[in-house]
């Protein structure tokens, strides 16, 4: 299919103005979750069932690194990928689930809609 100068152009500007928006999004995400696993490696038992999982801190760094058109929308969109796979982790364990409802309702609120099991997700 053949398109013209124009429409390749506004295709292009469509595409990065649904990247920054989702870059947008990732980053709130990002945010979010920092400081909900904050709040829970405050907390000595919620702590220990993070470990268990494998999560620390540690799971939640950020590439420092630029992609050479030295734009980072790309990077957070994926950031927020792995982010997702994380707190998918977090939400698989059935007992550590439970707990957070009664425990950290709200931490647990923030996990859920960071990787789209959320009401507003």
């Amino acid at each position: 299919m053949w398109i013209s100068h124009t429409q390749r152009a506004w295709i292009r500007k469509e595409e990065a103005l649904a990247l920054t928006a989702e870059a947008g999004r990732a980053e709130a995400r990002f945010h979010g979750v920092t400081k909900a696993i904050d709040a829970l490696l405050a907390d000595s038992r919620a702590k220990a069932m993070l470990r268990r999982l494998g999560i620390r801190r540690v799971a939640l760094g950020r590439s420092s690194r630029l992609p050479e058109n030295e734009r980072a929308e790309g990077l957070a969109v994926l950031e927020g990928v792995v982010l997702a796979g994380v707190v998918a982790r977090i939400l698989s364990d059935s007992e550590l689930t439970l707990w957070l409802s009664c425990h950290h309702p709200v931490e647990l609120a923030i996990l859920h809609r960071a990787c789209g099991r959320g009401l507003n997700g």
